[in-house]
């Protein structure tokens, strides 16, 4: 694929409209990205298998396999992207804008912009020459529900790669471990009346100043006695993001609720933590018209670790020309870890650039990064 080519393709990932959001207002289908990545397989004599994922109307998971036999290389990407603020934006971001340094649009380095890289690097090699498969896995809504990793990773698949690659942005720099997420609603609901007699109450305000003091405790208690070296920030944290409750001062508060998340690290697994919290509400004194209720927001994401010792991963170091690290974020490595190959996350692009207007693909690491995909796929499938 010459640089052209790419650009063209690269536009044309960009122009289609695959937001993920809880909102259904905001939210896309997928199929045209789907479309799209059906007809450059077809060029190529790419086998395609594609997945509907029966909880999200219109998005479909999609595997593309390349050559034959066992083994191989499988590079994963999500087809979705965050919603947008267009008042933010200085172009169009269905428009893969030019600078002079740079490539502007949304969803070009986080993440759908990676496949344009997958196959640019497929077309500097001769395909007839593979010995292992090389697979491309194109998932629904990580930015969300990371619902179509989740469902790929407990299918029966009939693939067994030697390594997997996920091309979030990363720098170049091969990552290969990352922190979880969990997400919870936590509601207390009591008895509302008036200021003026508060025996006539429970007062929701009160019982859930004291969770937070003791999820407090539990946060510094993490902080104290858990910790992963690799990572910027080591140790599990937690945040309160959002805290409603109450109508009025001379009325007694019967309904307050917090939104927070955790995120864990492999010596705190999320069934530890989840049974932690739970422990703190329980303890909270009962009272006669006092409810408080603990909902997950979405489904946990463990985290994930590969072992640095592996020959693909000191092959991936050795060709971006970088340790690999861990990162406080977290991805589909999680659930692609079921694979039970070793895994790295390894993209074009700095991941502070993503979810931001103006999201941009640096033009300086564009010819590097084919080089990387393309050794990779020599190394493991050709060799």
């Amino acid at each position: 694929m010459n640089k052209t080519d790419f650009l063209n393709l690269l536009a044309k990932i960009v122009k289609t409209r695959t937001i993920s959001s809880d909102n259904p207002n905001e939210d896309c289908s997928n199929m045209e990205l789907v479309e799209l990545l059906k007809n450059e397989a077809a060029r190529r004599n790419g086998i395609c298998t594609e997945d509907v994922v029966l909880t999200r109307p219109n998005k479909n998971n999609l595997l593309i396999r390349f050559g034959n036999g066992t083994g191989g290389i499988l590079f994963s990407g999500h087809t979705d992207t965050v919603p947008y603020d267009r008042s933010k934006w200085k172009t169009d971001p269905f428009i893969m804008k030019e600078e002079e340094d740079r490539y502007t649009g949304l969803g070009i380095i986080d993440m759908k912009g990676f496949f344009a890289h997958v196959f640019a690097a497929l077309d500097s090699i001769n395909l007839k020459q593979l010995i292992r498969p090389v697979y491309i896995l194109a998932t629904v809504d990580e930015e969300t529900t990371m619902v179509g990793a989740n469902m790929f990773s407990n299918k029966e698949q009939n693939i067994q790669p030697d390594f997997c690659l996920i091309g979030e942005p990363t720098s170049l720099y091969p990552v290969i471990q990352h922190k979880g997420y969990m997400a919870y609603r936590l509601t207390v609901t009591g008895k509302s009346g008036h200021s003026s007699n508060p025996a006539l109450g429970v007062n929701a305000i009160y019982t859930m100043n004291r969770i937070i003091e003791q999820l407090m405790i539990f946060e510094n208690e993490l902080r104290s006695h858990y910790s992963e070296p690799g990572f910027d920030i080591p140790y599990p944290t937690m945040n309160i993001g959002a805290i409603s409750g109450g109508d009025s001062p001379n009325r007694i508060c019967g309904e307050c609720e917090i939104l927070f998340d955790i995120r864990p690290l492999v010596s705190t697994p999320c069934t530890m933590i989840e049974n932690r919290i739970r422990e703190i509400i329980n303890k909270i004194p009962k009272q006669e018209n006092l409810e408080i209720q603990l909902t997950a927001l979405y489904d946990h994401i463990e985290p994930f670790k590969t072992e640095p010792d592996n020959e693909y991963i000191k092959y991936l170091e050795e060709l971006t020309g970088h340790r690999a690290i861990s990162v406080n974020y977290c991805t589909e490595a999680s659930f692609l870890k079921n694979l039970n190959c070793p895994l790295a996350i390894c993209g074009i692009g700095s991941i502070d650039n993503a979810h931001q207007p103006n999201e941009y693909l640096p033009k300086n690491d564009l010819e590097n990064y084919h080089r990387i995909l393309a050794e990779l796929i020599k190394k493991i499938c050709m060799n």
